[in-house]
């Protein structure tokens, strides 16, 4: 599998603050079946501040001691940017880090509150310098919860996202795993990657998560969705997706039926 979305590098963020603890996740993820891991440390959020040159240096360091240590990952550059009305400009400007440095695909995260007015606006400007945009971890924003049509007027419009494993496995919550299950059933999520902070609480893991798509979804748009899409973005591919469905409320009250009748088992 391939983690799109993980804070791995150390001491660039609230990921882990040591070069033991990275490796300490890196061999999770290997125990868990991940391949290949974008570092997404956060950008233009206002509480850190990451470089270009930072990520560059922290990924090469970071694999280094993983071939050191035998452990069979790759780890490549990302990030997870803020969204900013000054996005095209830094774009323009070579100052945002795509997803492992193809200059084709953005990782950006809303505020948890609200999905900006202008937001459509903005990503449409970037899909016009070439860059699509992909949202993170949309089931975690409060409006996006309320009014899930907000999430598919922007696919609509060509924008990808990205879903977390733990909020399918209901880490974060009972609401956020309703919005989540809401979305991957109204075939809004197209990618699904672990945002793993630290070696204990938020783990690089998706084998879990993926169970759960298998579910609703079936093997084959699991594996789209935590491999092969993940696959064509570090390669600065185009990544096609499936058409978007009306979205309704059954996700979440299917996914507890089933929760019972295996328990039940």
């Amino acid at each position: 599998m391939i983690d799109v979305h993980s804070h791995i590098l150390p001491g660039l963020d609230d990921g882990p603050q040591s070069l033991e603890e990275a490796l300490q996740m890196c061999a999770l993820a290997c125990a868990d079946g991940i391949e290949m891991i974008v570092a997404t440390p956060h950008m233009l959020n206002g509480i850190y501040e990451v470089r270009q040159e930072d990520i560059f240096v922290a990924v090469e360091q970071l694999n280094e001691s993983c071939r050191e240590k035998g452990l069979n990952v790759v780890i490549l550059p990302g990030a997870d940017t803020y969204v900013d009305k000054d996005l095209p400009k830094l774009l323009e400007a070579g100052q945002l880090m795509t997803v492992g440095n193809r200059g084709r695909h953005l990782m950006l995260e809303l505020p948890e509150e609200t999905v900006p007015s202008q937001l459509a606006d903005l990503l449409f400007e970037l899909q016009l310098m070439g860059v699509t945009p992909v949202i993170s971890h949309p089931e975690r924003n409060f409006a996006i919860q309320q009014d899930i049509g907000l999430l598919h007027r922007l696919v609509e419009a060509g924008n990808l996202t990205q879903i977390t494993a733990g909020a399918l496995t209901g880490h974060f919550g009972r609401v956020v795993q309703q919005c989540c299950l809401e979305i991957v059933t109204a075939g809004l999520a197209h990618l699904m990657a672990s945002d793993a902070h630290d070696a204990r609480r938020r783990k690089p893991q998706l084998s879990h998560g993926r169970g759960i798509l298998e579910q609703f979804l079936g093997t084959e748009e699991a594996e789209q969705m935590t491999c092969i899409r993940g696959r064509l973005m570090i390669e600065g591919k185009y990544v096609p997706v499936p058409e978007a469905q009306p979205p309704t409320k059954k996700g979440f009250f299917s996914f507890l039926a089933k929760g019972r009748a295996a328990a039940g088992a």
